[in-house]
């Protein structure tokens, strides 16, 4: 494809998900390990399973809602739209209803800390995005929101 971007597509009763991945270029190469965006409509909605994982995302999200549960089971799930997730040791849910739309962006090590500064209060922990990047995290979002692509 274009420019190296990865188009797929993954159709099934529960909806429809798409997703594009491209390389890394050169000059973010050092903050970003991978930026995939994503595209998801659900039929009446499901619950996912994440799995544990290693490393600080930021999900720039502009679509519904997810609600995001502490763990597999936990207390009452927080609605959250944009958001940053740290070091996770165990897996844990989300519900997906309507329509998903945004950006995945996989930090490196440097600039988790760069951007974030001490990352250890990320861990196991999800962060509403504008508690993590304040004004910039709402801007950012808002902007991806306005692009034509």
């Amino acid at each position: 494809m274009a420019d190296g971007v990865v188009l797929t597509r993954r159709e099934s009763e529960r909806g429809v998900h798409d997703w594009a991945q491209r390389p890394v270029g050169p000059g973010a190469a050092s903050a970003v390990r991978e930026y995939v965006g994503y595209e998801e409509w659900t039929g009446d909605g499901f619950a996912r399973r994440e799995v544990a994982r290693c490393g600080t995302a930021l999900i720039l999200a502009f679509g519904d809602a997810l609600d995001v549960h502490d763990g597999e089971v936990g207390p009452q799930p927080r609605r959250l739209g944009a958001f940053v997730v740290g070091n996770q040791s165990y897996a844990s849910v989300t519900e997906v209803a309507g329509h998903q739309i945004g950006v995945q962006v996989e930090l490196t090590a440097t600039g988790a800390l760069v951007l974030l500064g001490d990352v250890e209060g990320y861990t196991d922990a999800v962060v509403p995005l504008d508690e993590a990047l304040g004004r910039r995290g709402t801007r950012l979002v808002e902007r991806l929101a306005e692009a034509s692509s």
